[in-house]
């Protein structure tokens, strides 16, 4: 008989471990960005209303950290299921912000940059939204695809 099932290769604890540890320092760094990608000026498109999204995406950036950190001593899958719930929905409202106060400035640009990221911002927050519904169904009891 032929199994349409597909199985889940997990990684071993260390392999794991270090993976959320990676994680813990990129998002650290991400984080040192975020706060000072304005003053250093590096990306010309992005505009002083960065300022009004930086704190959402701060707090998201935060939560990350947190749960990697805490992936480390436990990465059980109710768990790890509770760290997408929260961190999606702050990725979901950090890409809502986005969107709302759009930060960017590609005025000098002949090339309608602004038009594409507003349909990759729609795209990202349907992916979340479907990533969260996808958290909550492995949350739910006698699934056995979790």
């Amino acid at each position: 008989m032929i199994s349409t099932a597909t199985t889940r290769t997990r990684f071993t604890q260390p392999v794991r471990r270090a993976g959320y540890a990676v994680a813990v320092v990129v998002n650290a760094v991400l984080l040192y960005v975020v706060a000072n990608v304005l003053e250093w000026g590096w990306l010309p498109f992005l505009t002083e209303d960065f300022s009004r999204v930086a704190p959402f995406l701060g707090v998201s950036i935060v939560a990350s950290i947190v749960f990697n950190a805490a992936y480390m001593w436990y990465d059980g899958v109710w768990f790890k299921t509770l760290g997408e719930l929260v961190t999606g929905v702050l990725s979901l409202v950090v890409t809502i912000q986005t969107y709302r106060v759009f930060p960017f400035d590609f005025a000098t640009s002949s090339f309608p940059w602004a038009g594409l990221v507003r349909v990759v911002l729609i795209l990202a927050m349907l992916g979340i939204v479907a990533g969260l519904v996808a958290a909550v169904m492995r949350l739910v009891p006698g699934r056995t695809d979790a």
